[in-house]
Formats: C-alpha cells, structure tokens, sequence
C-alpha cells in the first residue's frame, strides 16, 4: 500500500489541475480568426495604410479575436500567385 501525506495529494492535485487548465489559458490569447490580406501596392500606398489601421481597430473591437495580416508589395507573389493562393484558402482576400 502507498502511504501518501495530505500535503502532497493536494500539492500533486493542484499541479495536475493546472497542467490540464494550462492549454486552455495559452489558447485563449490566440485569435478565433486570423485572415491575411495582400496585395501589390507599395507599403506607404494609402491601401496599405488604411488597412494596417483597419486591422488594428478590429482587433481591438473583437477583444483580439479577428485578426488580419496585411501583406503590401507582392510579399507573397505576383497577381496570380496571390488569385492561386486566393482560389487554395492560402490567402483570404485580395
């Protein structure tokens, strides 16, 4: 038979507790929907920085929970890389 102390039941209780809570608490700071914009505007295009903008004050509208990704300048490619990206759900819009 096992002899284990009242002291350590609880503190191995409450080490399992948080263990399990622990994925839960690190996926709440995650947002429930991350979008990504791009397009081939240059970064000071007012496109550009009117998005930029928009992105921040969504996620601060949602409480973090939308957020959007602006990608100016053909960081992911040309028109039809990005149309490709588009059609595969790689990128949400143009």
């Amino acid at each position: 038979m096992i002899n284990i102390s009242r002291r350590s039941f609880i503190a191995s209780s409450v080490a399992l507790t948080a263990a399990m809570a622990a994925p839960r608490i690190l996926r709440a700071n995650t947002p429930e929907f991350s979008l990504k914009f791009a397009n081939i505007m240059p970064v000071d295009h007012p496109l550009n920085t009117r998005m930029n903008e928009a992105s921040k004050k969504i996620s601060e509208r949602t409480d973090g929970r939308v957020s959007i990704q602006v990608f100016p300048a053909s960081q992911l490619g040309t028109d039809a890389d990005m149309l490709s990206q588009l059609r595969s759900g790689a990128l949400d819009f143009l």
